[in-house]
């Protein structure tokens, strides 16, 4: 699991005077530098020294998170819990930790609690939202990501979420629908077009993947799969020579490209480039001697689709197949 979700702190300007004591320099010296390491050190001091108070543990368990000490932090968040069990960014940050450990039903735990504390906190119905989804309870992701966006009409990354939870529940024109909602909420992002035009390629509306990989490409240039995808639009459009094109380019980005290589190949074969054809197959072949789709495109450059199908008919005769 490789996505990192976000992780919040407490802006200084607003501590309540009253939860640390105001002639505490070691807690002082903690929040007025930016190195972690010296915060664990402050923050440390002053728990050692005085009273120990939420913020003092709180505080510590945020360095020890920059320095992706999870189970100090983890440890930290539990006694500042323990101290003040109302503090509600403290089970959402514990249960950033708790993901990034993989402990999974426990960060779900946490973010549950944080919205019993605050039944508008949008951050941590995203973040169980992810969760949910990555584990299978996709209806259950859907309903967290809808509140987001019930809570926050303009939550971008909710609508880019709910548009990949719909895929994973077969909804393609409800996933197109967020992917165009998270593009109107962010017209840079390169991902929301991609995903959107890779289901409308999967519907067949060939034109419309070809503009919103064209977009990605014009915000990502070196997009590799943009182009090999655009590439099978322009071959979808019979724009061959734009395929052909486009398969050159994401080789060219990724010399060990095999599935270009193989369709750039393909396509060379129906315009009747054969030695083209047979040379990007074969290299195809060379770069993954188990490529079944590019050993049957060269069977096919070299005996024909005639001698393809005779052979067939043979091979089925013999198995007593139709």
């Amino acid at each position: 699991m490789t996505a990192k979700l976000l992780f919040l702190i407490l802006a200084t300007s607003i501590l309540p005077a009253l939860l640390f004591s105001q002639d505490d320099k070691w807690f002082q010296k903690g929040l007025d530098t930016n190195n972690p390491k010296k915060q664990i050190k402050y923050f440390t001091k002053s728990i050692e020294n005085n009273r120990p108070t939420t913020l003092g543990y709180y505080y510590r368990g945020n360095a020890r998170v920059e320095m992706e000490d999870y189970p100090g932090a983890l440890s930290d968040y539990s006694k500042a819990i323990e101290l003040d069990p109302k503090f509600t960014l403290l089970y959402y940050n514990r249960g950033v930790v708790k993901y990034s450990m993989e402990d999974y039903p426990g960060a779900l735990s946490d973010y549950s609690k944080a919205i019993e504390l605050d039944p508008k906190f949008t951050f941590a119905y995203n973040n169980r939202g992810f969760i949910k989804g990555f584990n299978g309870g996709l209806s259950g992701a859907l309903s967290d990501y809808s509140k987001v966006i019930e809570l926050d009409p303009k939550h971008r990354d909710a609508y880019y979420s709910r548009g990949l939870t719909k895929v994973g529940m077969e909804d393609y024109p409800g996933a197109i629908s967020d992917y165009s909602k998270a593009i109107e909420l962010d017209p840079k992002n390169p991902d929301a077009y991609y995903n959107r035009g890779v289901f409308k390629y999967s519907m067949e509306d060939y034109p419309g993947a070809l503009s919103d990989y064209s977009k990605v490409i014009e915000l990502d240039p070196k997009h590799r799969d943009a182009y090999y995808n655009r590439g099978l639009a322009k071959g979808g459009m019979e724009d061959y020579p734009g395929a052909i094109s486009d398969y050159s380019k994401a080789i060219e980005l990724d010399a060990k490209f095999t599935s270009a290589y193989n369709n750039r190949g393909f396509i060379k074969y129906s315009m009747e480039d054969y030695p083209g054809a047979l040379s990007d197959c074969s290299k195809a072949i060379e770069l993954d001697p188990k490529h079944r789709d590019a050993y049957y495109t060269r069977a096919m450059q070299k005996l024909g689709w005639r001698t393809i199908r005779a052979l067939y008919r043979i091979f089925k005769s013999h198995r007593g197949g139709p």
